[in-house]
């Protein structure tokens, strides 16, 4: 099941800081760990894990932030705000890149949920020629995809849209 193997993919990596967690003279304390993620089905199994106890059992005390957007996280990454983010590795590679900051990716999981969600009158892209096209940020992966997939249907970023 993909849900669970997405699961079982985020759970592993808690789990694994929470084996580097026991090694501490301490252990008996649950092990502190932030993570930030987007309000969205991604952040279920963290949401699940929490809830039922998961990470708890394996020494974590895990507290999940929920962003607003992908430059508050890239932000609150580099400030200290958490230790874990969970979003697309461009948000990474805009890191590495733009605030030539250093990052560990874990990388894996699903095919990322990318869909155009439009208002009832659009049938088309066609549709979306004069109309305003809302990203969590322009710079971002997902805003990359949708400007090239406008552009292969004809629609030209800050002229039809």
């Amino acid at each position: 099941m993909p849900g669970q193997s997405r699961f079982m993919l985020v759970a592993g990596v808690l789990i694994a800081a929470a084996t580097l967690a026991a090694t501490r003279a301490d252990a008996a304390e649950l092990f502190r760990l932030r993570a930030n993620a987007f309000p969205n089905a991604k952040a279920l199994p963290l949401h699940a894990g929490i809830a039922k106890g998961i990470f708890a059992r394996h020494g974590l005390d895990l507290e999940l932030q929920l962003t607003e957007n992908s430059k508050s996280q890239r932000e609150g990454l580099v400030s200290g705000k958490f230790e874990i983010a969970q979003a697309a590795l461009d948000n990474a590679v805009a890191m590495i890149e733009v605030s030539k900051q250093d990052v560990v990716i874990l990388s894996g999981g699903d095919s990322g949920m990318n869909e155009f969600i439009v208002q009832p009158d659009i049938a088309s892209f066609a549709d979306l020629k004069g109309r305003i096209v809302i990203v969590d940020a322009p710079d971002t992966a997902y805003a990359l995809q949708a400007k090239k997939i406008l552009a292969q249907n004809g629609l030209n970023d800050g002229a039809d849209y």
